[in-house]
């Protein structure tokens, strides 16, 4: 009988330049290949081996995660990061055994357990364990652990595009293993007859902890709204949408003054505290579910206006301006004494043969006059 593929093909994608975690990585994914591959044969009945693979599969992410706890304690990670790695690490443990007890009752749908791993697998060794290890590796070179852990959460929101592009790979993989599935099922000698509430409850949560991990993989860790990587899908996407049905998309384009000052004067856990009160401030005025707020940059934050006119998004930049100053949070570099905005301004109705690029580029324009007229206002593309 002929094997199935490899569901997770090994690449550049997972190294982390750190031997014995690439070494731990390679034999975690070898562990999911096989487990995959008795789902989808469907081999179910013979409970002595699949009880093996998920044996297996537990203690070994037991002890590579046992060795990263190690790593990270011994190279002087920052704790914030310590304490989210650790907990990502209990939540897979308790799923995975989770999924294990209750795997007879999804015999119509073994694909939940691949679909899991599959997300698992891109958000710990593309996401999370990349991270730690470029960490690390400042560290090494002299950085502090806390500069190390700040600089990172930015180039997170970089790294993101890369892990979603894995994902998708993943999937298209899982997409042709569909048939193997539905003939795997077709030959089990039993189904399960009726279904507990319990067990109803159980694939609810297991429903969402996979939407949990593509909501992680979509947001900015700090600010809790959208980072930049999904930011740019979403500009794509709606742009497009826009050429067909013929109405204006507008951009913001915000940057806090002079954060630099404020890191400098109050530090960097204050300006964590500054960037999640203005980001607060900017989802208060938006009143859509289209509208989207997202950070763009370090401390510069963009947001996208569906069916929007320049005098609308001018109304939503005016609100925004306000309700920032209007958290009076003292800026001793600032002319204004208190944190506030610049906000640059577009909008335009796109038409075929007209990039999104041509939107940012607008709104950058305007953010730059914003910017040079002296701050906290705001200022539209001509």
């Amino acid at each position: 009988m002929n094997q199935p593929p490899s569901i997770f093909v090994w690449d550049s994608n997972f190294i982390t330049g750190i031997e014995s975690v690439d070494d731990q990585h390679h034999s975690l994914v070898n562990l999911f290949n096989n487990l995959s591959a008795e789902i989808t044969r469907g081999t179910w009945h013979d409970t002595g081996t699949v009880d093996k693979l998920f044996a297996d599969l537990v203690e070994y992410t037991r002890y590579h995660f046992a060795e990263e706890s190690r790593l990270m304690c011994a190279a002087k990670v920052w704790p914030t990061h310590i304490e989210a790695h650790l907990q990502a690490h209990d939540d897979f443990v308790a799923q995975v055994e989770t999924l294990s007890s209750i795997r007879h009752t999804l015999v119509d749908r073994p694909q939940t357990i691949v679909d899991f791993l599959i997300a698992w697998l891109g958000h710990h060794i593309l996401g999370m364990d990349q991270i730690m290890a470029r960490q690390i590796h400042r560290i090494a070179s002299g950085e502090s652990a806390e500069h190390a852990y700040l600089s990172e959460t930015d180039e997170a929101n970089r790294s993101t595009k890369s892990l979603l592009a894995a994902i998708a790979n993943l999937y298209q993989v899982v997409t042709g293993l569909n048939g193997s599935l539905v003939t795997a099922n077709q030959r089990l000698e039993q189904r399960v007859a009726t279904r507990t509430a319990e067990l109803d409850l159980i694939n609810d949560q297991l429903r969402v902890a996979n939407q949990r991990l593509t909501i992680l993989a979509q947001t900015d860790g700090l600010l809790g709204i959208a980072n930049r990587s999904h930011f740019d899908l979403m500009l794509v996407s709606e742009w497009q949408r826009a050429i067909r049905s013929e109405y204006p998309v507008a951009l913001l384009l915000i940057d806090i003054d002079k954060f630099k000052q404020f890191n400098d004067t109050y530090g960097h856990l204050a300006g964590d505290d500054c960037l999640k009160a203005v980001a607060g401030a900017i989802s208060s005025c938006l009143r859509r579910p289209t509208d989207l707020a997202a950070r763009y940059g370090g401390e510069e934050l963009a947001v996208l206006l569906i069916d929007t006119d320049l005098a609308g998004a001018d109304d939503v930049a005016q609100a925004m301006c306000q309700a920032i100053f209007d958290l009076q949070i003292p800026h001793a570099g600032s002319a204004h004494h208190f944190v506030s905005v610049s906000i640059g301004v577009a909008a335009i109705t796109p038409i075929p043969g007209k990039a999104a690029a041509k939107l940012l580029a607008a709104a950058d324009g305007a953010l730059y006059r914003a910017k040079n007229e002296g701050r906290n206002r705001i200022a539209s593309a001509q």
